[in-house]
């Protein structure tokens, strides 16, 4: 009803992001920028639909935005995805950096947790990756029932990473 309405558009941007229209999902998203520049929800957005879209430097500029003005936006969640989009473009140092910040505010998300054993592998450090991989094993190991079932994505990941790792290990 009205054009001018931010969180309109903005709403708008979710519901195409959740249906997989992605392209529309950035005109909503841009466009409740377009009328209020300090839309930190729509840069976030922003942000992560470049990230999947592999446009990394545009999605750390949008990240970049929200640390501007918002530390702990989307209850530190920030700090993951710029992590998870260092590792993404092979700035490891970098990503282990975001993903410190975060596991320092929310030490048992099992997807930082994994991300951080990434970044570690990434560097060459297959120690303290097992030890993060590990760590996100039993972070979704002793979840909440519907805490599990959100998470477990990340329990297998973490134990595909370390049955490789031992593979490796044993053609050495």
């Amino acid at each position: 009803i009205n054009p001018r309405d931010s969180s309109a558009h903005y709403n708008l941007g979710l519901i195409h992001q959740h249906r997989g229209e992605l392209d529309q999902a950035r005109e909503r998203f841009q466009r409740a920028i377009d009328i209020d520049p300090d839309e930190l929800d729509a840069h976030y957005q922003l942000g992560r639909i470049a990230r999947a879209q592999n446009r990394q430097v545009e999605a750390i500029g949008h990240f970049e935005e929200v640390v501007q003005r918002d530390q702990s936006h989307a209850q530190n969640e920030i700090w993951r995805e710029i992590g998870a989009t260092y590792i993404a473009a092979g700035q490891f140092a970098d990503g282990r950096d975001a993903l410190d910040k975060f596991l320092n505010r929310r030490e048992n998300d099992p997807q930082g947790l994994y991300l951080m054993g990434r970044a570690h592998a990434g560097l060459g450090d297959s120690q303290e990756a097992a030890t993060s991989m590990q760590a996100c094993i039993d972070a979704v190991k002793t979840a909440p029932a519907y805490k599990y079932r959100v998470e477990k994505r990340w329990l297998h990941e973490a134990q595909q990473f370390l049955k490789g790792k031992k593979r490796q290990e044993a053609t050495k």
